[in-house]
């Protein structure tokens, strides 16, 4: 592919730089990554599996999600740009298309009307006036919020059913006379044992894919 503007080529550098940041926020990552961490947190086991594992298993999750938007992609990008065409809108009508469907489908509406009333007070009077909810400035940023707000609301979940266990420990060797035995050198076996017995992992990874049905 050659790129006979300079001005074509500057901006798709500019934009590759961003590619990571961009499949972050405008996937379901976000959400995924938010809830793996949060777990480990309410078992009490920061660092196992380690960051890499669970980014890594994230990652994993999040194209099987997408895997509809990328086969959308990948078809878009094979039919090469029309003659009418620059290079920059070809790029954003085969990518930015797909994945603007996908989040429309799974914002939340109401961040995107506190977004565009935010953007009455800060921005220009002529681009408020056209601000629309499903413009990209507007949907990826509201995306972005509902998908660490859903993610948030899933951890707390998560982390009462732990939290339970570490008040029922904590009461039990309290009852006990155990008053300088740690909780925790019990109730972190105990929330793990329980956890893989109840195939937390595989039970907890379909129900975020199934968020987005």
């Amino acid at each position: 592919m050659s790129f006979d503007q300079p001005f074509d080529l500057l901006v798709l550098s500019m934009a590759l730089g961003i590619v990571p940041a961009a499949c972050v926020l405008v996937t379901s990552y976000t959400k995924i990554s938010i809830v793996f961490a949060l777990v480990k947190n309410a078992i009490g086991i920061q660092q196992t599996p380690s960051a890499l594992v669970t980014n890594a298993l994230a990652l994993i999750v999040t194209m099987f999600v997408m895997a509809p938007v990328l086969t959308e992609v990948s078809r878009n990008m094979a039919s090469g740009p029309s003659r009418e065409q620059s290079r920059i809108e070809w790029v954003s009508n085969a990518v930015g298309k797909p994945v603007g469907e996908f989040m429309k489908k799974h914002v939340d509406p109401r961040e995107q009307a506190r977004l565009i009333a935010s953007a009455e007070r800060i921005w220009p009077e002529a681009m408020a006036k056209a601000a629309k909810p499903d413009d990209f400035f507007i949907l990826a940023p509201a995306f972005a919020i509902s998908e660490i707000t859903a993610a948030f609301k899933i951890g707390f979940v998560l982390y009462l059913a732990f939290v339970a266990i570490d008040l029922i420990v904590a009461n039990i060797l309290m009852a006990m006379g155990m008053i300088m035995f740690s909780p925790t050198i019990v109730s972190i076996p105990l929330k793990i044992v329980l956890f893989a017995m109840a195939d937390g992992w595989s039970r907890l990874i379909q129900s975020l894919i199934l968020t987005y049905r």
